[in-house]
């Protein structure tokens, strides 16, 4: 890869991350493309120029040669072989080099025109990618606006990299993008020297000249093109409107024409119907006059049926309001009837309940005393079991004044801080447990707890799995009876 597609060429996974349109991804290939052609040919040129220079060195080797070895000719007897020049042999090698030579130079013509032409390619595609920046950056700032900021960056970096290439381009070929006319000369500097390479029977002031007038050209064609191109695209709208107003006008004059043959037509027409409605005209009157007699006769008709109907709906009338008025008076008497027929059982009923709230009085009386009696006998048991209770307590208070350390209890103070006899018995002592693994049990031990009946009721109803039933319950209770009030001194009395 050459200088030029190093400079221009990007890189394909760029291209499919990055670059969403086919116009923008057809430049930026055709770019690298070129670019790479651009190195193709300056690189063959390159050696058609090395080539030329070679035929050259060996045209002037075997010439100079030539003339070396008849100047020591003409002083001194001929020497060895080696000094005595070339061989014949070798002179027939200058029509070969010649016409390499002339290939060779023929050949560098032809890749200068490529070369020259590739130059235009890449400055065609230097123009599409301004576009594509300009709509990059127009994109970007629509979704930038709109809030797609991860868009509007992509699209960013993607015009800053075409903004990058199109700078590069103009370093090469145009100045500009901050290098001015120094990379433009750089370029044109190497061009030289490739060009004296290649042709180096023309001197440098022509090439320059040359170079300067291609330059010239390739401008005054690049304006040629443009003027052309707007011209033809005003003369394409120019005959684009001529012809649209000249179909308009035509299509207007058929239209016109064709409407004045139709108004002809309808006249004619109408002169047709007005000479036919004429010679009808007799015969529509009498028709219409019998019509006006048959549609007169239609009404009278008409008339004399609504009047009979009139007169059959008074009646029908007259006889639905006298119904109406019967069946009124017939609902009148049976609501009478209904009403007196109430009163009379709310009368009855009236004296029923009179009657049986003189029997709930005296029941609810006889129900009063009771209640009371019980509550009596209520009130007289609470009051016993008081009595009891503090004959209990004076007991107790008697039984606590016999103990000998009663009033020692009865002035003791808490101390957070001090050990019962208990808690001090059952200290670890690391020592004895040494000594006696088995001597230290804070608990019942396995003996003593199989020995119960109730561990062995409760254990072997765990092994059976059926200790959450209602029978395993019932056998608890009846196996370990507890009392409702254990701590009651009279059964069925509460404290409260």
């Amino acid at each position: 890869m050459g200088f030029v597609a190093d400079a221009l060429q990007v890189d394909i996974s760029f291209l499919a991350a990055h670059v969403k349109t086919k116009r923008e991804a057809a430049c930026l290939v055709r770019l690298g493309m070129n670019a790479n052609r651009l190195d193709v040919l300056l690189a063959a040129a390159q050696n058609s120029m090395l080539a030329v220079r070679a035929l050259r060195e060996h045209w002037s080797t075997i010439v100079d040669g030539h003339a070396h070895g008849h100047g020591h000719g003409d002083g001194a007897h001929m020497g060895s072989s080696a000094d005595a020049g070339p061989q014949p042999a070798c002179f027939a090698l200058l029509p070969l080099l010649a016409q390499a030579e002339d290939v060779e130079r023929r050949n560098a013509a032809r890749l200068q025109g490529q070369i020259t032409e590739q130059c235009r390619e890449l400055w065609a595609c230097k123009r599409d990618l301004e576009q594509c920046i300009e709509q990059n950056m127009s994109i970007a700032l629509e979704f930038s606006e709109a809030g797609c900021a991860e868009i509007a960056r992509e699209k960013t970096a993607v015009a800053r990299v075409e903004t990058a290439l199109v700078q590069r381009l103009e370093t090469l070929f145009g100045g500009g993008g901050g290098g001015g006319g120094g990379g433009r000369m750089a370029f044109r500097q190497r061009a030289m020297e490739r060009l004296e390479l290649q042709l180096p029977h023309l001197s440098r002031a022509a090439l320059e000249a040359h170079a300067t007038w291609m330059d010239a050209t390739a401008a005054l064609n690049s304006r040629k093109r443009d003027v052309t191109e707007n011209w033809k695209r005003e003369r394409a709208a120019l005959l684009t409107w001529a012809k649209e107003r000249f179909s308009t006008a035509r299509a207007d004059a058929t239209a016109a024409s064709e409407r004045a043959r139709e108004l002809l037509a309808a006249e004619a027409r109408a002169e047709e119907l007005r000479r036919q409605l004429d010679s009808l005209r007799p015969a529509f009157e009498e028709k219409r006059a019998r019509d006006e007699e048959a549609r007169l006769e239609e009404e009278r008709k008409r008339l004399e049926a609504a009047e009979a109907a009139a007169v059959q709906a008074m009646e029908a009338q007259k006889k639905k309001r006298s119904a109406v008025e019967k069946f009124h008076q017939e609902r009148a008497a049976s609501r009478a009837a209904q009403e007196a027929e109430e009163r009379r059982a709310k009368a009855a009923a009236e004296a029923e309940r009179l009657k049986q709230a003189e029997i709930d009085r005296s029941r609810v009386s006889y129900r009063d005393s009771k209640r009371t009696q019980k509550l009596n006998s209520i009130e007289q048991l609470r009051w016993e079991a008081a009595k009891k209770e503090a004959a209990r307590h004076r007991a107790i208070a008697a039984i606590a004044a016999s103990v000998p350390y009663a009033e020692a209890i009865a002035q003791a103070q808490s101390d957070l801080t001090k050990t019962t006899a208990a808690f001090d018995q059952a200290v670890f002592d690391a020592a004895d447990f040494h000594r006696n693994p088995h001597s230290v049990n804070n608990g019942f031990s396995d003996k003593k707890l199989f020995a119960d009946p109730r561990f062995k009721l409760g254990y072997a109803l765990h092994a059976a799995g059926v200790n959450g039933s209602a029978a395993a319950a019932s056998a608890v209770q009846r196996a370990c009876p507890v009392a409702a009030t254990p701590f009651a001194s009279t059964p069925g009395v509460a404290y409260y």
